[in-house]
């Protein structure tokens, strides 16, 4: 099989096809498909790239990333909360504070601002915990391909058990044909 190919025989793999679409998808024997999976370790680099050290490395990075942003954006708010205390006690010194709008437009766009972070709050205490929702329709079909009857059904995709049974049996597998090349 060719390397593109194979390449994206194993990115169908991890996103989770089985064997037989995979092969459909790209058109090939099952037992190639197999065969490919044994040779270049798909189960292997498939954990690899899941890998808890990995994920770890990208939630440290990510989480200094927010404190270094956090930190500054407190240490900016600390110093023009002094500043509007300032002009608080002395509105001469307004003209100093580039917190306060100098025109209408600057005030607009400090009311925007204001404004859209009260709809994002608003927004997440609508939403809530949100989960993926799927509005399913399912037409039966009757003689001459003419829908007879349509069900719907809205799925919340949270609510949907997770199988790793299947994952398991691929692995299994995977396993077996590796003794087998042995």
């Amino acid at each position: 099989m060719p390397q593109q190919m194979a390449d994206s025989a194993f990115y169908f793999y991890y996103m989770g096809s089985t064997w037989e679409e995979i092969a459909d998808k790209l058109n090939i024997p099952i037992g190639m498909v197999l065969y490919t999976a044994v040779h270049f370790g798909w189960w292997t680099k498939k954990k690899l790239a899941g890998s808890v050290r990995a994920g770890e490395k990208i939630k440290r990075a990510d989480s200094a990333a927010i404190d270094l942003i956090s930190d500054a954006i407190v240490a900016t708010a600390s110093l023009y909360k002094i500043q509007l205390a300032e002009v608080i006690k002395n509105p001469e010194n307004a003209k100093n504070c580039p917190m306060i709008p100098k025109n209408y437009k600057d005030f607009m766009v400090l009311l925007q601002m204001m404004q859209s972070l009260q709809t994002k709050e608003v927004e997440s205490s609508k939403i809530g915990n949100s989960t993926p929702v799927v509005n399913v329709n399912i037409a039966n079909m009757g003689q001459g391909n003419q829908a007879t009857q349509v069900q719907a059904a809205i799925v919340n995709l949270a609510e949907l058990p997770a199988s790793e049974d299947d994952e398991k049996d691929r692995i299994e597998l995977l396993r077996l044909l590796a003794r087998v090349k042995e």
